[in-house]
């Protein structure tokens, strides 16, 4: 069973959230998450249902992974809190690595004429662009909005810098330009238009859309950590929130989506859990792993 879909015509949240969902076929053994908008509460907090369920998945020696778009560096106060020495998926799967350790399994850069391609791009829409390593950011533009999105991620602001054109060669991992909410579906639509089946676009809260190589997104970094574990992704369970999880949603054996994901999001995955304000998380993996005793 590769989709189950008892949910289609209810359009209430919480009806949907409390119906029974048959993944009993299913028998995941490793967990891939997101973390903000799905694992973390909306003020950003590890709740205790939420740390109690993945100590259980942990103890159960079912691997947890955590999948984001923030830098390897900006996950290690949580990989710390949940103790995951291992790769983690980071920057949306262009880097797969452990945080902890700083371990490198697998990496995607762009190169230079990416680079070129894109920066061309942003300049054609005006928009604030960012440059992303694993360790810190550059743009030429920085703005109070952009200010806003990093600040609760312990990443220190990007460094400016007098020109982005000259790092063209520097391999970035991706790049992030920020749209607002109000140009977001334009922005979507123009990179689209202008680079479907050369790179990646997806976006982790709609006020960003970010590029990266062809072959980079969450999806493929689950693969490529399953795969380290013997496992294929018929036996990955994944949970997420918002529009760069929706393949990983997807191809998983098994998958919850937020409460408060958009529809587009819901209907990538498996069933649909409560909203994060509410521990979707702890109540999909009871659902997902039903055989793990659950802590307190």
């Amino acid at each position: 069973m590769r989709r189950w879909r008892c949910f289609a015509g209810l359009r209430k949240m919480a009806a949907r959230e409390s119906k029974p969902v048959a993944v009993s076929s299913v028998r995941p053994r490793m967990l891939v998450c997101d973390v903000d908008g799905t694992l973390l509460n909306p003020l950003g907090e590890l709740t205790p249902a939420s740390r109690a369920a993945l100590n259980s998945l942990r103890l159960a020696g079912i691997p947890v992974v955590l999948a984001s778009g923030r830098l390897p560096y900006a996950m290690q106060t949580l990989c710390r809190e949940l103790e995951l020495a291992g790769p983690q998926i980071t920057m949306n799967g262009a880097l797969i690595m452990a945080p902890l350790s700083g371990e490198i399994v697998a990496g995607h850069t762009l190169g230079y004429d990416d680079v070129r391609a894109q920066l061309a791009f942003a300049r054609d829409l005006d928009l604030p662009t960012l440059l992303c390593y694993p360790d810190h950011l550059k743009t030429q533009r920085l703005t109070r909005e952009i200010e806003l999105l990093f600040t609760p991620y312990e990443e220190p602001l990007p460094e400016i810098v007098p020109s982005l054109d000259a790092l063209a060669a520097s391999h970035p991992y991706k790049i992030f330009l920020h749209t607002g909410r109000e140009r977001y579906e334009a922005v979507v639509a123009a990179a689209r238009a202008r680079f479907d089946g050369r790179f990646g676009i997806t976006s982790g809260n709609k006020v960003s859309v970010e590029l990266l190589a062809l072959n980079a997104s969450k999806a493929e970094g689950a693969r490529v950590v399953a795969e380290r574990s013997g496992l294929s992704m018929s036996e990955v369970a994944a949970i997420g929130d918002a529009p760069n999880d929706i393949a990983l949603l997807r191809e998983a054996g098994v998958s919850a989506a937020m409460g408060q994901a958009d529809s587009e999001v819901q209907a990538a995955a498996t069933f649909v859990t409560a909203t994060n304000a509410d521990d979707g998380v702890a109540r999909a993996i009871a659902t997902l792993f039903p055989a793990i005793p659950r802590l307190t």
